[in-house]
């Protein structure tokens, strides 16, 4: 199992506590609007555990930090402006 964040110290907590309950984990690290960054978290996460076969996407947001606007980022194919 992998645990994805652009700040991999963010996913510190996750693992330990995936590790701490009898699961394994990996913390990787990874800004998904840089394809090439998701390209290699998800080719360390194939070394470590084998083929993906499950997925979860969790995506949240734990304040209300202001967002910069008319970001455009690449997602899917397509492109998609903050």
């Amino acid at each position: 199992m992998g645990v994805l964040d652009l700040d991999v110290a963010c996913c510190a907590d996750t693992v330990a506590a995936i590790v701490a309950a009898g699961g394994g984990a990996i913390v990787l690290g990874a800004n998904i609007a840089e394809r090439g960054e998701v390209r290699a978290a998800v080719a360390q996460l194939r070394a470590a555990s084998g083929p993906i076969t499950i997925l979860v996407n969790n995506a949240g947001v734990t304040d209300f930090t202001r967002y910069v606007t008319g970001q455009t980022i690449g997602l899917n194919g397509g492109r998609v402006v903050t």
